[in-house]
Formats: structure tokens, sequence, C-alpha cells
């Protein structure tokens, strides 16, 4: 039998007061000497957006009190300091004002199509709060008073400006870094090992080529890095490809690793290898046995784990700020019942759950993959892909069976919705006795003692989130 690729999967429902509550912090921030961010004293947020924004206020403030684990609150003066989120066009400059005076900014533009748009922003607010880029930034003075109508253009791009001198970087993007940093550079860097080469000397200087025969070790790339074992870079622009491990602090471009890639801040492309990690958020994919990220918009592995994530493609995901429910339904034609969860991102999900014949007491086990479409408010449409095994005791194989459904959902009381749907059904019984299929299923040509039955049905069932 075909079986169908193995695939899929941000409980955000929230308001703004809930992120704005006077509730202990959750968790200890991580501060820096000159008032980054203080773990328990609360920050105050200050948005200034247009209307018609493509930022809700609500779940920006959700997420900035998460990512920074800090309470927000609306008053000016607060004891952690205060943070402005500014919006002009599709740029946005979020501005940190420090309890002892620091005062940091970015700017950065809004990413066409993307739609956790105040997860972005949160991402760009713990780097200004806590500071984390400062290691390859040139010197800033803080940052004139924005007009309301001055145009906003996002650097890096063919119209934007040079940095004039004194002013911030206005960019997070690690190939703009590497262009405005301080760093040396090097056009061509080799080493045998890391500090066994041209690293010994020019560790710190970013390179356009580096090569490293068992490893390398550099400041930054701004071109590509390969290396037999492992290369150990600071941010990259372009490509880092090793044959076991390869270590950067941010990417935009591509991590190619024969065992693992490892990023430590926000990113942008792609990385493949059997573990991924992104300490940050990584705006592209992720491709391997296993992976994990702060956010990404894609994960495709056997295990991917994300504090948020767009499309999960696995046989275990997990997102921690993803959807959550819990089902129950029947399938009437087959006489059985099922109980399972469906977790995931907004719009794709995965589904576990256990099956029982009514009749037979024959116990199934069913993994799923889904997408998940809400058209209106209360109205949720589901298109499945389902694979149920028959456990059964001993040598003997399971009998398999595929399903393909259309589950059109309906909210009749507060978080409980009814569903219902059509189904249709390929059964492969290596034992025919324990077939359970229904009476009117078609038999499909067999090879051998396996029995091949299909027929459409219908699902019936209620959910709870």
């Amino acid at each position: 039998m075909t079986r169908f690729p193995l695939a899929v999967g941000a409980l955000t429902v929230a308001a703004m007061p809930a992120a704005l509550a006077p509730v202990p912090a959750r968790a200890q921030a991580t501060g820096s000497p000159g008032g980054a961010v203080s773990g328990s004293a609360p920050i105050t947020l200050v948005t200034e957006l247009p209307a018609g924004s493509r930022i809700d206020e609500g779940q920006l403030a959700i997420a900035i009190a998460r990512e920074l684990g800090v309470r927000l609150v609306r008053e000016r003066g607060a004891g952690g300091g205060t943070l402005i989120v500014r919006q002009g066009g599709d740029s946005v400059t979020v501005t940190f004002e420090g309890p002892a005076g620091r005062r940091n900014a970015r700017t950065f533009a809004l990413q066409a199509g993307a739609v956790t748009v105040e997860h972005e922003v949160a991402l760009v607010a713990v780097n200004v709060a806590r500071d984390q880029t400062a290691p390859f930034l040139i010197a800033t003075a803080p940052a004139p008073p924005e007009s309301p109508s001055a145009p906003r253009v996002s650097p890096g791009s063919p119209s934007a400006p040079a940095p004039r001198e004194g002013a911030p970087l206005v960019t997070t993007s690690p190939c703009a870094l590497l262009r405005a940093s301080g760093r040396g550079r090097s056009p061509l860097g080799i080493d045998f090992f890391p500090y066994a080469g041209t690293s010994a000397f020019d560790g710190s200087a970013v390179r356009d080529v580096s090569i490293g025969l068992l490893g390398a070790w550099t400041g930054g790339v701004n071109g590509v890095a390969v290396s037999g074992l492992v290369n150990a870079d600071g941010p990259v622009c372009g490509a880092e490809i090793a044959g076991v491990v390869n270590v950067a602090a941010r990417i935009e471009g591509a991590q190619i690793g024969g065992v693992a890639n490892v990023v430590s801040g926000d990113s942008a492309g792609v990385q493949i290898g059997l573990v991924d990690v992104a300490a940050g958020s990584l705006r592209g994919a992720q491709i391997g046995l296993v992976n994990t990220a702060h956010g990404a918009n894609v994960q495709v592995g056997l295990v991917n784990v994300a504090s948020d994530a767009d499309v999960q493609v696995g046989l275990v995901n997990v997102d921690w700020h993803g959807r959550l429910a819990f089902d129950a339904w029947s399938k009437p034609e087959a006489g059985t019942v099922l109980l399972g969860v469906k977790h995931g991102p907004a719009h794709v999900h995965s589904i576990y759950a256990l099956e029982m014949n009514a009749a037979t007491g024959r116990p199934w086990a069913v993994f799923g993959l889904g997408a998940h479409l809400t058209p209106v408010t209360r109205l949720f449409v589901d298109i499945d892909l389902l694979q149920h095994a028959q456990l059964v005791a001993g040598s003997t194989d399971p009998n398999e069976l595929s399903e393909a459904r259309v589950l059109v959902g309906y909210e009749l009381l507060r978080q409980v919705s009814a569903f219902a749907g059509p189904t249709y059904n390929v059964l492969v019984a290596s034992d025919p006795s324990r077939a359970d299929a229904p009476g009117y299923a078609s038999l499909l040509p067999t090879r051998g003692q396996t029995a091949t039955r299909a027929w459409p049905g219908v699902a019936l069932g209620v959910e709870v989130p």
C-alpha cells in the first residue's frame, strides 16, 4: 500500500488586558548593565500604530510580554524602562529607553505576506531591550525624534541611504550587520582547524571565503564557508557548509551540515542537517531529522519543536504556542469511535488518536495531518489525511487503513464545536478476518492473502479546545 507522507504540525487567543495585567513576571529576563531589562520591574509599552495597521496591538503586547518574560504596563515611568513601537508605512521602529539612561533603537521592514507580524516585532523588541546585537554593531548615538511624516525605508534595500555617522544601525539583517561592522575583512582564510591557520591571527575578521580542512573559525562570513568537519563563525551572509557541524551567530542564507546546524540569533534562510537548532527566529525552513527553533516558518523532519511555527511536517510536532484541541468522533459505517488530540500552528495540525470498534472491541492507533481553514468566525474547515493501524498481539502484520476526509465544524457553544464531513477509506488487510470494514465496501484487486477494500463514509464528532 502506498502511504501518504508523514506531515503535520499559536495558542494565541488572548486579549490586551491579559498581557498588561499586573501579574508576576513569567521568567527572569537576561539583563545587562546599563538598564537593558530588569527581570522583576515592569516595562512601559507605548504603541504608535496607524489606522489599518497589520499589527494587532493586543497580540503584540502578549508576544512581547512572553518573549521578554516581564510584565508590561501602560503607565509611564515603569521601573524596567520604556519600550516604544512606532509604525510608519511598512517600516517599524522599536525603541527602548532603559532606566539607567541607555537608549537603543532598531528600524526594520515588515515582511510582505508575513502572518505573525506581532511575533516578528516582539523578537526585535527583545534584541533592542537586551541589546543582543551590540557585539556586531557600530557604536551608536541616541536616535533623534522621528518626524511622523518622514519617509521610511528598509536599510539594505537599493533605495536605503547609508547610515550617517553616529546614527543607530537600523536593521537586524546579518548581511547588513556584516557590511556595517567595523571588523577587518579578509578575501580568503584557510585553517587546518580553528586557530590552526589564518584564524590564529585574523580570527575576528569577516571572510569572503573560509576554508577549513577539518575546521575553521571566523568573526563572520560574507560569502561561503566550507569545512570538512566544523565551521564556527560569527554572522553569516551566504552559505555555511560542513561535513559535521556548522555554528553561527546569525545567518542569512543556508546552513548545510552532515550532522548538525546551530544558529544562536534571528536568521533568514534554510538549515539542512540531521539536527537543526535555531535559538532565535528563523524566517525560512529547517529540514532534518530533528528540528528545533524559537520561531520558524517551516519545519520538515521526524521531530519538530518550536515556540511558534507556521508549518510543521513530521511524525512528532510540538508548537508551544500552537492550537490544541481534543476531539471525539465516530465513523458509523465502520462502527468505530475515536478519541484524539489535534495540535499545531494556526492553519496546520497533527492528529493523534485511539480508535475502537464498538462491536468487536478491536483497537486501532491513528496518526494524521491536516489543514485548518477558518473562513469566518466560529466556522472551520479541516482537510485531513489519516493513517490507521490495527493494534494486534504477536507477529501478524497489522491491518492498515488510509483515510481522506473533509470536515466542516461550527462553534455551537462557547469553545465547543460540532463537526461532520465525508470520508474515503482504503483498507489493506493482511488478516481479512479482522478487517472491520462495512458490508458495502468494494473489494479491490488483491495479492496473496491480503484483502484490499474501499468505501465512502462519514465522520461525526465534537471538538473542545
